[in-house]
């Protein structure tokens, strides 16, 4: 289980990163400066709230 969360905070975390990168090559709109902003703090979070808590994952 501790595998997987760190795996999902990985995901998300990529997913954020590719976001940025492709919003800085590519347009920008709103929607998706938002979007790569909420990928990327989800992704922090995920990371973060097991290892605030305690439970190192």
């Amino acid at each position: 289980m501790a595998n997987t969360n760190v795996l999902f905070a990985l995901v998300y975390m990529a997913i954020g990163v590719g976001y940025v990168y492709a919003l800085s090559i590519g347009s920008r709109s709103l929607m998706n400066v938002l979007f790569a902003f909420l990928m990327a703090f989800t992704g922090l979070v995920l990371y973060a709230v097991p290892r605030l808590e305690g439970r190192e994952g």
